[in-house]
């Protein structure tokens, strides 16, 4: 009997692992507003593993635009992003189960653009832990990987209109992002049918 294999989507398995973890430390720390400054070694992780996959994600999306950013720091990067996939900045993340709506691009978007909140946090915890581990917290966690969403979307959204030849239906890529997210949503509009979330 033959096996069939689809390659798969690695960095969407990278954020739904991240996901997991989220969905996990929701059962110490609630995601609500009141908790955003619970920093720990776990949220680091989370933080540290969303942010450096996210910035592999977004100079996977540039070479999609020929772009080599191999050695672009997060402006540039923000730069390329912007010229050519502009509507990922403006995407926001819900988590229903909680009630929250996170907007971890927004400063990609202001009048004087500058790196996301949780991008600074993770260079600060990352090169001094030492005076800056609190940054390590709830928020820029659950920031990062709403970040991290987002590109994974925009990432796959562009690799499918390139193989096509035209521009993809959002709906026809997160029908392919299995398995599907169960803690964070986009706008309804990028699915064809309501999820069942946590």
């Amino acid at each position: 009997m033959a096996i069939v294999h689809t390659p798969a989507k690695i960095h969407w398995a990278f954020f739904t692992a991240l996901e997991q973890d989220i969905e996990v430390a929701a059962r110490y720390v609630e995601p609500q507003p009141k908790n955003y400054g619970t920093f720990s070694i776990e949220m680091c992780r989370v933080l540290f593993a969303a942010s450096s996959e996210c910035e592999v994600v977004l100079k996977g999306t540039t070479a999609l635009f020929g772009v080599n950013s191999e050695r672009f720091n997060i402006e540039q990067l923000r730069e390329e992003i912007t010229k050519h996939v502009p509507d990922l900045v403006q995407e926001e993340v819900s988590i229903p189960r909680y009630g929250l709506t996170l907007d971890p691009w927004s400063n990609w978007k202001a009048p004087t653009p500058g790196p996301p909140d949780w991008w600074t946090s993770y260079n600060r915890v990352k090169h001094q832990r030492g005076d800056f581990y609190e940054q390590g917290n709830l928020q820029n966690a659950l920031n990062a990987t709403a970040a991290l969403m987002v590109a994974t979307v925009y990432f796959y959204h562009a690799e499918l209109s390139a193989a096509a030849g035209t521009a993809a239906d959002f709906r026809d890529v997160t029908e392919k992002l299995v398995p599907e997210s169960r803690v964070f949503r986009l706008n309804d509009k990028r699915y064809r049918a309501l999820l069942a979330l946590m």
